[in-house]
């Protein structure tokens, strides 16, 4: 029995990962990690605790940085429609030390596997993978029929 864990931190889901049989003893696992959305996360309308942010107004088609303002005020801004201004949001990471984007590994079985057999469970960012080795006995013994040239 072969048992492969794979570390992918931050994977969204089962979803997010694929596994196929690339030949009899070759499994290939590719999985994509998104990146992270700061706007979504943190600045949705629905709470008043928000960081501050800073604010692009744009009076027609040149846009200025006009003042720094909180994520209420820029919400009570765009509740009373002002026209002609647009607000956008400049979060950026100040630390980042997660990887985002397609990770792939190509796994290469010395001896028969069972490809029928293989199960994987994906825990907490952990994919963990177990690869049943063929029976001994249900390997068959096939000759090689040889022509005559």
């Amino acid at each position: 029995m072969y048992y492969l864990e794979v570390e992918l931190p931050g994977i969204g889901g089962p979803h997010d990962i694929e596994t196929h049989w690339l030949d009899e003893s070759t499994l290939q696992i590719k999985a994509t990690i998104h990146k992270t959305n700061l706007e979504a996360m943190w600045c949705d309308d629905k709470s008043d605790d928000k960081p501050q942010q800073q604010a692009i107004y744009a009076g027609g088609t040149d846009n200025k940085v006009d003042k720094k303002i909180s994520s209420k005020e820029n919400i009570l801004g765009q509740r009373r429609g002002r026209q002609g201004s647009h607000v956008a949001s400049t979060m950026k990471f100040w630390l980042n030390e997660r990887k985002a984007g397609v990770f792939m590994r190509n796994v290469c079985f010395a001896v028969a596997v069972d490809i029928d057999s293989v199960q994987a469970r994906l825990s907490e960012g952990l994919l963990m993978i177990m690869v049943p080795k063929k029976d001994a006995a249900a390997l068959e013994a096939k000759e090689i029929f040889i022509e005559s040239a």
